[in-house]
């Protein structure tokens, strides 16, 4: 006597075996779907921390081109180089100007509040004056978008503070901090701008 099989159904081998090969697959799937949005916020970290670095090392060189020259917008009778506060800065610098010339300009940074989202922006004066008064500023270029905090910090050589507004005086060292919030972290980056 024969047994013959019938080929129009699945062995209840076969689908546990199918129902196996899923189930791995599926796992295999989660873990690479877990690793991929892993691997997504180490991505946007690396790439804010690289815009934070640049962002410091621009304001850096632009602080160590600063030249002891008089703010134009100061009120007369004073002589103010260098007009530190805690999230902003006026100073004169040597600064580039296109791409082949540098020229002393006066420049102001700031935090300011664009959509929402705080900025980190500049703007360049020419250091002239027309009837009297000084020649306003060119256009608001941004330096950083979405940053969480802007810090400067001061110091003589000695002490550090959070303001500089000593007259016919440059702060010899300016700390420079920025943070930005990516996803549920704090990037940092900061430097030390040495005027001489």
């Amino acid at each position: 006597m024969s047994l013959a099989r019938d080929k129009s159904g699945f062995m209840l081998l076969e689908m546990l075996v199918a129902l196996s090969v899923v189930a791995v697959m599926g796992a295999l799937m989660t873990s690479f779907l877990g690793q991929l949005g892993s691997i997504n916020r180490l991505e946007a970290e690396i790439a804010a921390q690289t815009e934070l670095d640049a962002a410091v090392a621009y304001l850096q060189r632009t602080l160590e081109g600063t030249r002891s020259a008089r703010l134009l917008e100061a009120e007369p009778d004073t002589n103010p180089l260098f007009d530190g506060q805690p999230s902003s800065i006026r100073f004169a610098a040597v600064a580039r100007r296109g791409l082949y010339s540098l020229a002393l300009r006066d420049v102001h940074v700031f935090t300011a509040t664009v959509n929402g989202h705080t900025s980190l922006e500049h703007t360049f004066g020419a250091r002239r004056l027309a009837n009297g008064k000084p020649v306003p500023h060119g256009p608001t270029i941004p330096i950083l978008d979405r940053v969480s905090s802007v810090t400067f910090e001061y110091s003589d050589g000695s002490d550090w503070s959070n303001r500089w507004s000593s007259d016919g005086a440059l702060p010899r060292l300016v700390k420079i901090r920025i943070e930005a919030d990516v996803g549920n972290k704090t990037i940092r980056s900061e430097a030390v701008a040495r005027i001489f």
